[in-house]
C-alpha cells in the first residue's frame, strides 16, 4: 500500500474546487492538485500521473464525458480511476457515466466525509474514523446574491435564447455548492432551473417554464442575508 496518493480535482467552479481540495487536504496521505477545465486536466494527468481523478461532469468547452474518453484513449492515463462529481443523480445518468468507464459517481450536493470515503474506497484504503471534515470559511450568501444579479440579467435576455448556456452554468454551480453550504432550498431551486432548461432543449418545455423556475430561484436567494463577518472570496 502506498503511503501517499496523488489526486487531481477538476471543477470549473473555483469554490467547488477549493472545497474539494480543502476536504482532501485533511487526509495526510493525499497530495492534491487541481485545475478548472478539461484540457488542463488531460495535460496534468498525462504529466503528473495521479492515482485518482475527481472530475466535474458539466464544464464549458470540454465536459467530463469527453475528459474521460480522452483519458481512456491514452495509454499513459487509461488506467487512472476517475470519479465523476455531478448534480445529475438520475439512475439513467449514473448508468451512462459508469458505462463509459467511470470508477464511481458522487452526486452534488455531497457531504465532505462521503467524498473522502469514496476516494479512500477507490484507492483501497481502510475506512477512516467518522470525523466531520470542515468547510472552508466562506460567505456563501454573498456569493448567492452576486449570482442573483447575474441571474436577473440572464432573465432579461431569456426571450432571445442567448442566455440559456450561461444561465445553465450559473444554476449548475449554485445547485452543487449551495447544498454543501447548507442552503438546501436554493440548491433545489437551482436544480429545478437546470431541469427546465434540459426539458426546453429537448423540446419538452418552454422558455416560460424556465423563466418561472428562475423567478423561484431568485426569490429563494433573496430570503438569505450576506454575513459581512465572513470573507466571500468575490
Amino acid at each position: 500500500m502506498s503511503s501517499h496518493y496523488r489526486i487531481l480535482a477538476v471543477d470549473d467552479d473555483a469554490l467547488m474546487g477549493s472545497i474539494v481540495v480543502s476536504a482532501l487536504g485533511t487526509e495526510p496521505a493525499f497530495i492534491v492538485e487541481s485545475c478548472d477545465n478539461g484540457k488542463d486536466a488531460i495535460a496534468k494527468a498525462t504529466l503528473w500521473s495521479p492515482d485518482l481523478i475527481l472530475c466535474d461532469l458539466l464544464m464549458p468547452d470540454m465536459d467530463g464525458f469527453e475528459v474521460l474518453r480522452q483519458l481512456l484513449s491514452n495509454e499513459a492515463t487509461a488506467t487512472i480511476p476517475l470519479i465523476f462529481m455531478t448534480g445529475r443523480g438520475a439512475v439513467s445518468d449514473i448508468e451512462a457515466m459508469m458505462a463509459l468507464g467511470a470508477a464511481a459517481v458522487i452526486t452534488k450536493p455531497f457531504k465532505l466525509n462521503d467524498l473522502i470515503a469514496i476516494v479512500r474506497r477507490e484507492l483501497f484504503m481502510p475506512e477512516a474514523s467518522a470525523v466531520e471534515s470542515p468547510l472552508p470559511a466562506y460567505d456563501f450568501a454573498a456569493r448567492m446574491h452576486a449570482d442573483a444579479a447575474s441571474l436577473r440579467e440572464f432573465r432579461q435576455q431569456l426571450a432571445g435564447g442567448s442566455a440559456i448556456a450561461a444561465l445553465n452554468n450559473c444554476a449548475h454551480r449554485l445547485a452543487g455548492a449551495a447544498g454543501i453550504y447548507g442552503f438546501g432550498t436554493v440548491s433545489a431551486a437551482a436544480s429545478a432551473v437546470e431541469q427546465r432548461i434540459a426539458s426546453h432543449r429537448a423540446g419538452n418545455g418552454s422558455l416560460g417554464d424556465v423563466d418561472h423556475a428562475l423567478e423561484h430561484l431568485i426569490k429563494h436567494i433573496g430570503t438569505f442575508a450576506p454575513n459581512p463577518g465572513i470573507h466571500s472570496g468575490r
